[in-house]
């Protein structure tokens, strides 16, 4: 056994494999997983940016009057943000 793979140990997190250079042209398996990661987190960027409009329009509206529609639309958009 090789200091790198004592180092490493036998119970190595599923899909991270260590490969030799060159020996597959392939990329790693879990760039997919970053890829993924990536993306909800650009999703989520999105989701909080429209969430946080959403709560300045709705503290600055000019009436005190009920606006369920704003509220419902926060809520919706928070319940959405929760899930990813």
């Amino acid at each position: 056994m090789t200091d790198r793979m004592a180092l490493v140990g036998s119970d190595v997190e599923a899909g991270l494999e260590l490969r030799h250079s060159g020996e597959s042209r392939m990329p790693p398996s879990w760039v997919d997983g970053l890829e993924e990661a990536q993306y909800s987190l650009s999703r989520l960027r999105s989701k909080i940016s429209d969430l946080d409009a959403l709560h300045t329009r709705h503290l600055h509206r000019p009436t005190l009057d009920d606006s369920s529609e704003e509220e419902r639309q926060i809520e919706t958009l928070t319940q959405e943000i929760t899930r990813v």
